[in-house]
C-alpha cells in the first residue's frame, strides 16, 4: 500500500525507465483496436439477421393480438438467438492472441529493463525481488535501496537507505478456516413379534461431529521512507507464507539503514 511518491532529492536519485518499456506498452492499443474492428466486421451481419428475425416474429405476435406477450417473447428470442454468435469467436481468435501476446510482453520487457539497470550500477553485489510489475532491490555493501513502483513514480529510484529508510517490519496476517464433518451411525433394527404380526423397532442413531481448523499465514514487508522532514510513505511487498525470506529482507534493509 503506497501513501505518496518519492520526489527528486539528493538522497533519492531517479532515472527514467527504458524506452523499450513504453514501446511495448504502445503495442497494446493498436492490438485492441484491431480486435474491436474484427469483432465489428464479423458480428455486423449476424446482428442484422438476428434483428430481422426477431422483428418478424415481433410483428407477427403483435398482429395476432399479443400486445404484451409479443414484445416479451421477442426479447427472449433475441437473447436465445444470441447464443448462436458464440462460435463466431473463432473468426477473431488470431486478433485475441495478438492482444494477449502484446499484454504479456510488457511485464517481460519491464523486468528485463529493471534487472539490466541494476546490473549496470557500480554499487557492489545486489539482490532483488519482483512483485507484478514492481521491483525492490538492495545493495547491502553501499546501503542503497532500489525501488521501481508507484512510490517511485514508475521510474528507477536509488535511495540512500540510512537517510531515507525510517523503519522496516514484517507484518503477519492470519486466516483460520474451519471445516466440520458429521458422521452418523445407526444401530441395527430388531423385529419384535406381536399378536398382530411382526413389528420393527425404531433403533437408535448416534451422530458425531468432527471439526478441524486450518490456519494460513501470510507475510508482508513494510518499509517506511521519509526524505528530510517531508511526508513519510510506505511501500509494501508480499512474501506469501515465506516468513524466513521476508525476515531476511527486513534484516538486511535494517542493517543497511543502520536501524
Amino acid at each position: 500500500m503506497s501513501q505518496g511518491e518519492l520526489v527528486t532529492h539528493p538522497e533519492v536519485t531517479r532515472f527514467p525507465i527504458s524506452p523499450s518499456v513504453e514501446q511495448a506498452r504502445q503495442q497494446i492499443p493498436p492490438a485492441k483496436e484491431r480486435l474491436a474492428q474484427r469483432k465489428q466486421v464479423v458480428l455486423k451481419p449476424f446482428k442484422i439477421v438476428q434483428g430481422l428475425f426477431c422483428a418478424y416474429w415481433l410483428i407477427k405476435w403483435v398482429m395476432a393480438g399479443h400486445y404484451i406477450g409479443g414484445p416479451l417473447l421477442a426479447g427472449l428470442l433475441w437473447c436465445v438467438t444470441w447464443v448462436f454468435s458464440l462460435p463466431l469467436q473463432w473468426f477473431w481468435r488470431q486478433e485475441s492472441r495478438d492482444l494477449k501476446r502484446a499484454e504479456d510482453n510488457v511485464p517481460v520487457v519491464l523486468h528485463k529493463a529493471c534487472t539490466e539497470f541494476l546490473a549496470e550500477q557500480d554499487l557492489g553485489p545486489y539482490r532483488w525481488i519482483s512483485r507484478g510489475g514492481d521491483m525492490l532491490g538492495l545493495f547491502p555493501e553501499t546501503a542503497v535501496l532500489y525501488l521501481y513502483s508507484a512510490e517511485s513514480g514508475h521510474e528507477h529510484a536509488l535511495i540512500d537507505a540510512p537517510r531515507v529508510v525510517r523503519q522496516v517490519r514484517v507484518d503477519e496476517r492470519t486466516e483460520t478456516v474451519h471445516t466440520s464433518r458429521t458422521h452418523t451411525k445407526h444401530s441395527e433394527r430388531r423385529i419384535n413379534n406381536t399378536h398382530f404380526g411382526g413389528e420393527i423397532d425404531k433403533g437408535t442413531s448416534d451422530s458425531t461431529t468432527y471439526t478441524s481448523s486450518t490456519t494460513h499465514h501470510t507475510f508482508t514487508l513494510q518499509i517506511q521512507l521519509q526524505i528530510g522532514s517531508g511526508t513519510p510513505l510506505w511501500t509494501t511487498w508480499s512474501f506469501g507464507n515465506d516468513w524466513q525470506e521476508a525476515e531476511n529482507w527486513r534484516l538486511q534493509i535494517a542493517q543497511a539503514a543502520g536501524l
